[in-house]
């Protein structure tokens, strides 16, 4: 079972002991104790051997697995054929030596024939796989890299591989000795094709190697090729090229002295490094590009030895002596700059004031920034930095804490300010120039050498604090003067959904509820009004210390919210008016846009004339009335004493028994042009809607007929005149159709704000 199911291995170490089992089958059975018996058994384990090896051998696949691999199981299946052979000499030994059993006398040929040639066809298959290996090695991407051709290399490959397609495609069985002359004949044009193929790859690589990529990598590749099996005539042409190398090194310093020539000027840095040890670095980077080149090559003495290897060597320390000049110049240039300057960067103040905008910064000097980073640089290059200079460098963390923290003070700091109202700065006028005296002692005396940058940035982070929270407490303190001001600004003193809805009125009921809302809005309004003394009082005591409400301090302050409850009174107003002017129809840009009448007369008659109810003056003097209390309703909200948030109490100016003068916003708010442009419109809207009225109300007087004649006088008159039927037809269908006129009138009519009802006048009539 071993034998014809296991791997290569297996066979091979089962070998031994099987060939043992056979010989205590040859001395114990009285059946194989015959030579007629065993040959044929010994030769049937022979053919499965044999079979079991052609099997893993197959050369439609042995070739396509790697070269090692395929070495691998060539050896073991080899290895399985000649332990057969071998085993079997062992144990005939043994049998003879003990001189007790019966001679192994086998036929040698019915056992070893076959898997001794097989041996052979291994050793050629063993063969290919190692020249396929040694190709492979030599043309590999280590090849591609230092000559750059990748192609040609492909070229050679794709040959390699075309060497194993002979090899498969043969009809017969390689492994049967009758095709010996057949298999000699492909292993022949195999070697034939194998030293074509070394030729090429000679060809190939000595033109290469005269337009080398890079001298070390090359250079590389020789030295790892010692340790590389591949073809001996390829390796002893790869050792030969030490003088391409050479020429290509030659080359290379060459371009790295062009290189240096064309942008010692201005060479190019890397990202974040100072000019100087940016150049500095560029001129060592170069240099190191020869110099790691040319070290490798003096451990090979034999490559620099020569003459070429000489004047190679010469060029190379003259390029060398001109980069080491460059970067002399460079560093002893710069020494000389910094020794002295960076005693002034140190002396400078550590604040400064732009001139156009007056904002404070860090006076942190870009140049000794500049300074410090050349001097990390160079140091770590291993040049000998300035005393001062690397003191500076070392304490670099210490003066970017103090940069930072004086930006993070700063910023803080305008950030406090720049949230300042105009009415606030003037608020804390004094303060600010206290907070300001702080931050300028970084003006003077201090600077970058002063041991109390660390106190002065705690005191003035403190004094920033404090303001800072002193003006959130004013902030909000104006905060909620500011909410009572925007709800003055924003209040209904006629509510504009406040008839949404309803049917037309009467003008007395429209006048009660108009007032209604209005007292009610006026009284939450002063309410919140009186609170801003009480906002005040906290103002003050946060920045005077006093509760008086008339604090010097803050007149200016007092005067500011003053104007702003006058604009908010004033906008209030505007707004109360305009809400008139929208039940007027005033603004009105078509029919769909008006809004609904909200009042209702009465016409009826009353000979000889027609009336309304209520009448007109009286609706006249009902709407003046509202209009005039809205703008008086800014008579409740009392002035301010000058230079206090106390409101003016009333004066007697002849005594108790006169009527009080009040010191309010009214005074000012009435005579506002909009507000009397506005009262005069609404006015003008009161007298067109009267004249539309009353030409509305003179269509019925058509009918003045029915009422201006005594009925009963007429009727007697036309009695006497004997009138015939025809007559009074004739005055009976007058009247009639007199009738249905009077039906057919629309008994409502809308006039603008106000609805005419006619329900009267057409009974009446």
């Amino acid at each position: 079972k071993s034998i014809s199911q296991g791997s290569l291995g297996e066979i091979a170490d089962t070998i031994p002991p099987m060939m043992n089992a056979i010989r205590m089958v040859w001395v114990i059975s009285r059946h194989y104790n015959t030579d007629e018996r065993m040959v044929p058994l010994m030769e049937r384990i022979a053919l499965e051997l044999a079979e079991h090896v052609a099997v893993e051998l197959d050369v439609k696949h042995v070739f396509r697995m790697e070269p090692v691999e395929a070495k691998k199981r060539i050896s073991a299946a080899q290895n399985v054929l000649e332990r057969w052979k071998e085993t079997y000499f062992k144990v005939r030994s043994k049998i003879e030596e003990s001189q007790r059993d019966q001679r192994w006398e086998f036929d040698r040929k019915r056992l070893f024939d076959r898997t001794d040639y097989m041996v052979q066809c291994c050793n050629d298959i063993h063969k290919v796989a190692q020249v396929l290996e040694d190709f492979y090695n030599i043309l590999g991407p280590e090849l591609k890299a230092v000559t750059g051709d990748s192609q040609g290399i492909d070229d050679v490959l794709r040959r390699v591989d075309a060497l194993v397609v002979p090899l498969e495609q043969v009809p017969f069985d390689i492994f049967d000795r009758r095709f010996q002359a057949s298999w000699e004949a492909v292993m022949h044009r195999f070697n034939d094709d194998v030293g074509q193929i070394e030729e090429a790859t000679k060809t190939f690589i000595n033109e290469s190697f005269k337009k080398l990529r890079s001298a070390e990598g090359a250079f590389d590749l020789l030295q790892k090729f010692k340790h590389i099996k591949t073809r001996d005539s390829i390796n002893k042409q790869m050792m030969d090229k030490f003088s391409d190398i050479l020429g290509r090194y030659k080359e290379e310093v060459q371009l790295v002295k062009q290189l240096f020539e064309e942008n010692r000027k201005d060479p190019p840095t890397f990202k974040n490094q100072p000019p100087v040890a940016g150049a500095i670095a560029w001129s060592k980077a170069l240099f190191f590009r020869i110099k790691k080149s040319i070290i490798r090559f003096q451990t090979y003495e034999d490559m620099m030895a020569g003459d070429e290897g000489q004047l190679v060597t010469k060029y190379y320390v003259f390029v060398g002596r001109m980069v080491r000049e460059f970067e002399n110049g460079l560093f002893e240039s710069w020494k000389a700059r910094v020794e002295d300057a960076v005693v002034q960067y140190l002396k400078s103040p550590i604040l400064a004031e732009d001139p156009d905008d007056h904002v404070i910064h860090v006076n942190f000097s870009r140049d000794l920034q500049a300074v410090i980073r050349e001097a990390r640089y160079l140091d770590r290059m291993g040049l000998p930095v300035p005393e001062n200079a690397l003191n500076v460098a070392l304490q670099e963390e210490k003066y970017n804490a103090y940069a930072e923290s004086l930006k993070v003070m700063l910023s803080h700091y305008h950030t406090v300010i720049r949230s300042l109202t105009p009415a606030e700065e003037q608020l804390l006028h004094h303060k600010l120039k206290d907070l300001e005296a702080t931050i300028r002692f970084g003006f003077d005396p201090l600077n970058w050498n002063s041991l109390a940058i660390k106190e002065y940035l705690e005191r003035c982070t403190k004094h920033i604090n404090e303001f800072s929270t002193m003006l959130k407490q004013v902030q909000m303190s104006s905060s909620n003067i500011e909410s009572v001001v925007v709800a003055i600004m924003n209040a209904n003193l006629v509510d504009p959904g406040q008839l949404n809805g309803k049917e037309p009125m009467d003008m007395q009921e429209f006048y009660e509820i108009i007032d209604r809302k209005r007292t009610a809005a006026v009284e939450g309004l002063l309410y919140k009004y009186r609170t801003i003394k009480e906002q005040m009082g906290k103002i003050e005591g946060i920045v005077a210390g006093t509760d008086t409400n008339r604090s010097p301090a803050m007149q200016h302050y007092y005067a500011h919210w003053e104007k702003l409850i006058f604009k908010a009174l004033t906008l209030c107003v505007y707004s109360a008016l305009d809400q008139f002017g929208v039940y007027l129809n005033i603004a009105r840009k078509s029919a769909s846009q008006a809004h609904s009448p909200i009042v209702r007369v009465t016409a009826s008659l009353s000979a000889p004339d027609i009336v309304l109810s209520p009448a007109k003056t009286d609706i006249k003097k009902l709407f003046s009335k509202m209009v005039k209390n809205t703008v008086e309703s800014t008579k409740s909200f009392h002035r301010w004493m000058r230079g206090t948030c106390l409101e003016c109490a009333p004066q007697y100016v002849n005594g108790d028994e006169d009527e009080a003068v009040i010191f309010s916003f009214y005074s000012d708010i009435s005579e506002d042009p909009n507000v009397m442009k506005r009262m005069f419109t609404l006015d003008q809207a009161v007298e067109k809607a009267f004249d539309s009225m009353t030409v509305f109300l003179d269509k019925w007087k058509r009918y003045s007929t029915l009422w201006k004649h005594d009925k009963h006088s007429m009727l007697d008159k036309f009695v006497k005149s004997n009138p015939t039927y025809v007559d009074y037809e004739s005055k009976l269908s007058y009247y009639k159709k007199m009738k249905a006129q009077v039906k057919n009138d629309r008994p409502m009519t809308d006039i603008d704000f106000i609805q005419v009802s006619c329900h009267p006048l057409i009974q009446d009539l």
